[in-house]
């Protein structure tokens, strides 16, 4: 999967605008707010994401997260991890049982390769029938150090902490395969919520993630 997925605040999306409504009021006044992004999101950039609340039992929240996970031993960022393997690798063991979010999109976006050619052409993906979806994802917290806390706060800050996810992939269905080998696990509703309170259904999901039906959008790339 790229690095770019698509949050549309269009008025026919009634769950994307609830979703932004209670991230702009629950970070009201807090430096992080004014980092909110909507529209094409590129790794790195903050976005709202549905979270479980800790001992609160079957209850969310909306929270704001950077999209990416510092990896030190690689030195980048990680913005996906496998399926097949996020449960066992230390990176992402401790988040798949505490630390699993829902990431809400539009679209997303795929390069697919062409044949005979190293040009790649930019593809705009969707649920069939759906203008709204949760991609699975995991999220931890890391301690920033002092010059990524002023990139992102745009002041001096001596220390920082903030929360980071990546999105969960899956190998490609049968008609994604054209295009690439990877795609978002999507879930729905019901698997949704499994995903967000249930550690043992996840750990199912994962084990044998549903390839979730895909188009290509109208949208213009």
């Amino acid at each position: 999967m790229c690095g770019r997925y698509y949050i549309d605040d269009g008025e026919d999306q009634a769950e994307m605008l609830r979703i932004l409504a209670a991230a702009n009021e629950g970070y009201r006044g807090k430096a992080l707010a004014s980092k909110l992004k909507t529209g094409e999101i590129f790794p790195t950039e903050v976005v709202p994401v549905v979270a479980a609340v800790p001992d609160r039992g079957d209850t969310a929240s909306v929270q704001l997260m950077q999209w990416g996970m510092l990896s030190r031993d690689f030195g980048r960022v990680i913005i996906n991890a496998r399926s097949e393997s996020a449960a066992e690798k230390p990176m992402f063991h401790q988040s798949v049982r505490q630390g699993r979010v829902l990431v809400p999109a539009s679209n997303f976006f795929e390069w697919r390769k062409q044949p005979d050619s190293k040009r790649k052409t930019r593809v705009c993906l969707g649920v069939p029938g759906a203008d709204f979806f949760y991609m699975a994802g995991l999220w931890r917290s890391e301690r920033l150090s002092p010059a990524d806390a002023e990139k992102l706060y745009d002041e001096p800050v001596t220390e920082a902490v903030i929360n980071r996810f990546v999105i969960i992939t899956m190998a490609a269905s049968e008609w994604m395969s054209s295009i690439h080998d990877r795609m978002p696990l999507i879930l729905t509703r019901e698997a949704g919520q499994r995903w967000l309170f249930d550690t043992e259904a996840a750990l199912a999901i994962l084990a044998n993630p549903l390839a979730s039906p895909l188009a290509a959008c109208d949208r213009i790339i």
